[in-house]
């Protein structure tokens, strides 16, 4: 049943531009009445319709960005929410609705659900971490709180990984706020080791013992996995380097950083994007105690300090390693 039927009209000129929307006891604004005529007026078929149960979740919504140019949409709806809704929502409640069967429109009717629109296979995994993230309230990661707009920059088979979802919820549970520096690391020590496997399998057949050599390579030193994995979200680790960098003359621990970056050979301290790849493996050792003549976290009253400073960047660059880059 489509928005004509829904509204009990014969076609989009018996919908009057310049009045509220009142579809299936709901009372909408003006742009959704505009979105009704542009239903009405179109002959494509509905957008593919998907429904999660979500309890106690807070009304959001957010616009997919594919890497090949397809746009899809997906909102909470909270149980128990009243109208007015925010303008973008009731613009894509007016397309859920035209695409739900009977059992769709009572399910997002009563509300505790996250609805999507689209068929791109991200879809389906960005709306089951909203699923465990938008609860009680709040939203549970910075990112999804300031950006609205969600661009896929690589394949989706290959964003979104069951490890980045698992770390990514570890990173919103675990405490203190090393323990959640940690569940970041972890997800980009992850995505550096599925590349690994990646250019291992890509090679071996055409020439096993050079992938074997150059699969060992790659592990033998972990700051330099992770330097060549900065390539992917300079932005962030180039902003995390100058965060620290300028903290260096108040801040204790991260002069202690800057002294050791500066102190060790190799090509980590330039470009920005490596120093900033630097800085976060020093203070996951820091956090882990790695080596006893190590910097030691706890060792630093500040150190808490200047991770707060880089977190929200720490978030954003373990998200565009996922594929995912936030946008306003």
């Amino acid at each position: 049943m489509g928005i004509l039927e829904r509204l009990e009209i014969g076609g989009a000129e018996d919908i009057d531009p310049d009045r509220p929307l009142e579809l299936c006891g709901l009372s909408l604004g003006v742009e959704a009445t505009a979105a009704a005529i542009e239903i009405a007026q179109s002959t494509a078929p509905p957008r593919t319709l998907h429904i999660l149960d979500a309890k106690d979740i807070l009304v959001d919504i957010f616009e997919l960005h594919s890497n090949i140019g397809e746009a899809t949409a997906v909102f909470s709806f909270p149980e128990g929410m009243d109208t007015p809704f925010p303008t973008a929502l009731e613009v894509q409640l007016v397309w859920a609705i035209h695409a739900a069967s009977d059992g769709d429109l009572t399910r997002i009717l009563s509300g505790g659900c996250i609805v999507s629109l689209g068929d791109h296979p991200l879809v389906e995994k960005f709306s089951r971490l909203l699923q465990k993230v938008n609860r009680k309230g709040e939203v549970e990661l910075g990112s999804l709180s300031q950006y609205k707009n969600v661009h896929s920059t690589i394949p989706a088979a290959d964003a979104l990984t069951e490890m980045d979802m698992s770390c990514l919820i570890g990173y919103i549970s675990a405490s203190p706020l090393k323990f959640k520096f940690v569940e970041l690391y972890r997800l980009m020590e992850a995505r550096y080791l599925k590349r690994v496997q990646e250019e291992f399998n890509s090679n071996f057949l055409s020439g096993p013992k050079m992938a074997v050599s150059e699969a060992a390579k790659s592990l033998e030193s972990e700051i330099s996995q992770i330097g060549l994995l900065s390539q992917r979200a300079q932005p962030y680790f180039e902003i995390i380097s100058d965060i620290i960098a300028d903290a260096r003359g108040k801040n204790r621990f991260a002069a202690s950083l800057c002294r050791k970056l500066n102190s060790q050979g190799g090509d980590m301290k330039s470009p920005k994007h490596k120093a900033g790849a630097a800085f976060i493996y020093y203070i996951r050792c820091a956090i882990v105690h790695a080596g006893g003549k190590d910097l030691i976290f706890e060792s630093f009253d500040d150190s808490g300090e200047l991770l707060s400073a880089i977190m929200d960047y720490m978030e954003e660059a373990a998200f565009s390693l996922s594929g995912l880059e936030f946008r306003n």
